[in-house]
């Protein structure tokens, strides 16, 4: 885990370094909306399209497609982050976590990235166990940069994936939203 930039920016451990906590955290309301608001059907599907311009240029599109049946969730997400048309960057990404949503917050039991882009490729894997990350599979093996700071194992336990700590993690009970939900120190671990 890092912290980058004086808390600017999302580092994304393993990869790079690219925008996207903010759509990450826009998502999570409107999945923390829809899990309220149609808790009591068989299931719920929701899908958010989200794409990121500057000006009048296309930079990449994600697609997140969440399923909840119960307290079960399965989200999926699908992203394109490219520069000048895929000339200069093209990133393809894939991700996808389950778990359940209980009273006390969110349980994960998998996650899985991956990724495609810049010349590099590869995929990360973690599963869960009693609310502790159990497994960790990154391929192709990273090497570490002598300026982390290892995860120690304690500090694995209660630690969410990045789609459970941004889609379920933040929950208000005023219907019309609650500003102080983001005033939480929530802790993510993304495999880095």
């Amino acid at each position: 885990m890092r912290a980058g930039n004086g808390g600017l920016g999302v580092y994304l451990g393993w990869y790079r370094t690219i925008p996207v906590g903010c759509l990450l955290l826009c998502c999570g309301t409107l999945a923390g909306r829809a899990l309220a608001e149609d808790s009591i059907s068989t299931e719920t599907r929701l899908i958010a399209n989200y794409r990121i311009d500057l000006g009048d240029f296309n930079l990449g599109s994600f697609r997140f497609t969440t399923r909840l049946s119960g307290s079960d969730y399965h989200v999926r997400g699908d992203g394109h982050f490219s520069l000048l048309g895929g000339l200069l960057y093209d990133l393809r990404t894939t991700t996808a976590g389950s778990g359940k949503v209980t009273n006390t917050g969110p349980e994960p039991t998998t996650y899985v990235l991956s990724y495609t882009g810049g010349g590099d490729s590869g995929q990360l894997r973690m599963s869960f166990d009693a609310g502790s990350v159990a497994e960790l599979s990154i391929v192709p093996k990273q090497t570490h940069d002598p300026r982390e700071i290892p995860v120690r194992k304690e500090q694995l336990v209660g630690a969410l994936d990045p789609i459970a700590a941004a889609f379920f993690h933040a929950r208000s009970s005023d219907p019309n939203g609650d500003l102080e939900v983001c005033n939480q120190t929530v802790p993510v671990f993304d495999g880095g």
